[in-house]
């Protein structure tokens, strides 16, 4: 088990790089918040919409309603009159032409409703997603993100993100001899340097790796697995109409760790680990403070104040909302999410429940309107 200490080089309890996890819990918070932001914008911007439309169609129905005032004095049903004939086909005019451009109109409204619909819809499923990411099992520091066996070797892409095009490291191990290989990989997929060969140690741990690996292949031949369904709070995670609360209790359950980072850190403004590599050598991750609020910049003020609670800076003026979100009562997110996240120490006892995993995601998801009330308790334990 990996062992890490704080900065100051006193024990903590961590096993795993925090530093990381922060990484990675501010990538997926922005973007469920801007997921989120945008919705919100593109919904604002249809009830706007909706409302101007209402008020020009009551406005145009004066106009009908003023007609058949001025034309009062012209009975209808005259025939012999030109006056009542032109009456009758002006008032017939003025409502076939206001009903006509009302009814353009609220299609209009109608289309733009369902624009936002569609918006919103593909905006949940990007952060249930992301959540997916966020807790998809890593080795480490580092993810599994491509593994192809043959009779001949194994070739095992592991990169510090998800992503095939970030850093990290392709191993290869050969079936006929005990060779293993690893080669360094930059961002964006660019090799620095050759393969180059690891010691006996390390290939051993490696082809223990490799055994584990090519084990999982059968199982998932069998049912290649996704989420694509949990729970938080009883609401679905795919219904979650405010995605804030899922990230204010991911904040909320580092939060402690986080502080405790702060403060046995010696360098002023950094968050600071140590890995113990051996008994005589260590390996230091950080991350300045600036860096992580610099991240933050994408973010409408109005959503940074969801990290407050990680007190990471000495104002809270960048992170202070000028208004409360005002927004109704929501789900929490759904969430079967892995047991990663309490490998990783991000989660607590006991709320995040039946999530389900299948071969297939539903192709869509319907709100059914009836939101529990939530309360930023404490982050959830993912159940496999």
């Amino acid at each position: 088990m990996t062992q890490y200490l704080y900065g100051d080089s006193t024990p903590s309890p961590l096993t795993t790089d925090y530093i990381a996890i922060l990484h990675n819990i501010f990538g997926f918070s922005i973007e469920v918040l801007l997921h989120e932001h945008r919705v919100s914008e593109t919904m604002q911007k249809v009830a706007n919409l909706s409302d101007a439309t209402d008020a020009e169609v009551f406005r145009a129905e004066q106009i009908v309603a003023d007609v058949f005032q001025a034309l009062e004095p012209y009975p209808v049903g005259d025939s012999d009159s030109i006056a009542g004939r032109c009456a009758a086909r002006i008032r017939q005019g003025v409502q076939d032409l206001v009903r006509s451009e009302a009814g353009a109109a609220r299609a209009v409204v109608a289309m733009e409703k369902a624009r936002a619909m569609q918006i919103a819809l593909i905006a949940r499923g990007a952060c249930a997603k992301a959540f997916e990411t966020l807790v998809l099992q890593r080795l480490d520091r580092l993810y599994v993100t491509e593994l192809t066996v043959d009779p001949t070797s194994t070739i095992v892409k592991l990169r510090k993100s998800p992503r095939l095009s970030s850093a990290g490291y392709d191993v290869s191990l050969s079936a006929s001899t005990s060779r293993v290989e690893v080669l360094r990989v930059l961002e964006g997929g660019a090799a620095p340097d050759s393969p180059h060969e690891v010691s006996d140690e390390d290939a051993s741990d490696l082809r223990s790796l490799n055994e584990a690996l090519v084990g999982l292949i059968g199982d998932l031949g069998e049912a290649k697995r996704v989420l694509v369904a949990a729970s938080l709070d009883e609401t679905p995670l795919h219904q979650l109409e405010t995605p804030h609360l899922l990230v204010q209790r991911l904040v909320d359950s580092v939060a402690p760790t986080v502080e405790q980072i702060s403060r046995q850190s010696p360098v002023p403004g950094e968050l600071a680990l140590k890995r113990v590599l051996s008994e005589s050598q260590r390996e230091e991750v950080f991350v300045s403070r600036a860096e992580l609020l610099k991240r933050l910049e994408p973010l409408p003020a109005a959503l940074r104040h969801v990290f407050d609670p990680l007190k990471l800076w000495e104002t809270t003026e960048a992170t202070t909302p000028p208004e409360p979100i005002v927004s109704p009562p929501q789900p929490a997110p759904a969430n079967k999410a892995h047991g990663a996240l309490q490998a990783l120490g991000l989660l607590s006892a006991g709320a995040l429940r039946s999530a389900e995993w299948d071969a297939d995601p539903p192709a869509s998801v319907s709100s059914t309107g009836k939101w529990p009330a939530l309360h930023a308790a404490s982050l959830p334990t993912a159940e496999l």
